[in-house]
């Protein structure tokens, strides 16, 4: 039997409630009510996905679906209860200041299982992928969460100060909650403890020790380094240059830190050799660019968002580099600079930059498959052009015309583009 948060798991599909754990899930009905961007469509283009990964070995229908279920179902358990710590901002707080949505972690969870099972399934018990499931998922959504948070409260100064907090959340060996009692500070505390939980978990898995571990510890570093340098993403600070933002910025992709979850459980009990160690290096890197290109998806996406928050997103950058606007034009209403871009195709330039990272991502796996391997490159490269689709899915459903349509569907990157190929790590 082992013990996730204060839920005791029989096996990783099967758990009980304490009574107290009970009733609070019965009172606590909000997470049903938020229903944002969990429609029957997506449920069942979730499903239908899951069945097609069937054709590859590490991905068995029955495995996968019941994965999904619980681990969403017990997060919420988790959330309830461990954010009912007085210094934290509880969950439905959470859900009701849309600080954290439902969708935030129901997205997580799929994800994490389609990305966990080709490197976990059959190599370690089904208990410990599940653990590793949950790490994944609390670490998003406190990533999520805090950047929320920064975005709304915090100035430059202050979204740095929480980040380095997070960093020593999701990797110091001891961490106290900051003694804060306003919204923001609770607010903040309760993305500490979800981090926290991803520590433990990650910690209790390696006993924070092996190559995975000292990974982990080296890409939060990174991660938290991109996500501070973001912060000056704004119309009233020096304007980023697009360069600047593929060499450093963009670390704060989650890429590196999402997929180390899994080596750190996968490394618990398998030693790594030379030959695990170099696809790791490949897998790792490839999933870093990767996310890296659908942080330039997500920005196409938010762009509307974005701009009305006076943030220069990648977009933004790319289209001042390529003379698509100047800085004289960034002053106008966010409406009618989106028009703009968008009949001055610079969506699709975004685009390209996008597929440039994606296609260097899926070069590093194709050169895992050098080596043997107890990883099933094949459906960890499904799920990466899955993750694609789910990056664009908001800019997707608004492109009406088979002219516009299939762009997205395409890997094309111009020559002009190529050029940004030397500024990317």
């Amino acid at each position: 039997m082992s013990y996730i948060g204060h839920c005791y798991i029989n096996s990783p599909l099967q758990y009980k409630l304490t009574p107290l754990q009970t009733k609070i899930s019965i009172e606590n009905n909000i997470y049903k009510i938020d229903t944002e961007g969990i429609t029957r469509f997506y449920k069942t283009l979730c499903y239908a996905t899951l069945a097609y990964a069937t054709k590859y070995r590490s991905m068995p229908r029955n495995k996968t679906v019941k994965m999904l279920e619980k681990s969403i179902s017990i997060f919420e358990d988790y959330l309830t209860i461990s954010l009912s710590d007085f210094k934290c901002m509880s969950s439905s707080e959470l859900l009701e200041k849309r600080l954290m949505k439902r969708k935030h972690y129901c997205y997580a969870a799929y994800l994490a299982v389609i990305s966990s099972f080709p490197i976990l399934q059959g190599n370690i018990p089904c208990s410990e992928t599940f653990k590793a499931v949950i790490a994944k998922i609390a670490e998003i959504v406190s990533i999520k969460t805090l950047d929320n948070v920064n975005d709304v409260f915090h100035t430059p100064e202050q979204a740095a100060r929480s980040l380095k907090t997070q960093f020593q959340a999701f990797t110091s060996d001891s961490l106290r909650l900051p003694g804060s009692h306003d919204d923001i500070g609770r607010a903040e505390n309760s993305t500490y403890k979800l981090a926290k939980f991803t520590n433990t978990l990650v910690s209790q898995a390696t006993n924070r020790d092996g190559p995975a571990f000292t990974l982990y510890l080296k890409d939060f570093e990174k991660y938290i380094q991109g996500q501070a340098l973001s912060m000056n993403q704004k119309l009233d600070n020096d304007i980023i240059d697009i360069r600047e933002f593929l060499q450093s910025i963009n670390e704060k992709a989650v890429g590196r830190v999402w997929i180390t979850v899994d080596f750190c459980f996968l490394n618990s009990l398998w030693y790594f050799d030379m030959a695990d160690l170099k696809t790791m290096e490949h897998v790792k890197t490839a999933i870093d660019l990767i996310f890296k290109g659908c942080n330039i998806y997500d920005d196409i996406s938010d762009l509307q968002v974005d701009l009305d928050q006076k943030i220069l997103n990648s977009v933004v950058l790319l289209a001042l580099d390529n003379g698509l606007c100047d800085e004289h034009e960034l002053r106008d209403d966010p409406s009618i600079l989106k028009s703009k871009l968008e009949s001055r195709e610079a969506f699709y330039k975004a685009l390209e930059l996008g597929n440039l990272l994606f296609s260097m991502g899926l070069e590093e796996l194709e050169k895992a498959q050098d080596y043997p391997s107890r990883i099933d490159i094949g459906a960890l490269k499904y799920s990466t052009y899955i993750l694609r689709i789910f990056s664009m899915r908001k800019w997707l459903t608004k492109q009406y015309t088979s002219r516009n349509l299939y762009k997205p569907f395409t890997l094309h990157v111009s020559d002009d583009v190529m050029d940004y190929e030397k500024y990317i790590k």
